[in-house]
């Protein structure tokens, strides 16, 4: 399988995850896209963009930027985490693939 693949599939799993139900409180299910899933999702597109039109090596930036936003997103609710829904976990594995397609990408060129 290309890693563009892996990257692109990446992105997919995360626009999807944020429109899914992402954590219950007091019974009441909330999405990430009432929060920063427009940010998100915009960085996801951004990226799944720069790959396909093989600009790989600008694609970290959105990335890394995606990853923080949803790691800083997860520190604030990690009190909850017995309430977490299906939509964390998508964008969770969605974000990962992302993750190895760079560090698949890393990889790569510095065996060139």
């Amino acid at each position: 399988m290309n890693k563009k693949y892996i990257g692109i599939i990446g992105c997919i799993l995360g626009i999807i995850g944020c429109f899914l139900p992402f954590i219950s409180i007091l019974g009441i299910n909330y999405s990430y896209i009432k929060g920063e899933g427009f940010l998100l999702s915009g960085l996801l597109i951004i990226s799944m963009i720069l790959i396909i039109i093989k600009k790989e090596k600008f694609s970290i930036i959105p990335v890394i930027m995606s990853l923080l936003l949803y790691l800083f997103r997860t520190l604030s609710i990690i009190k909850y985490i017995e309430n977490l829904k299906i939509g964390f976990y998508i964008i969770l594995i969605g974000i990962n693939c992302l993750f190895i397609y760079e560090l698949l990408l890393y990889i790569n060129n510095n065996k060139k």
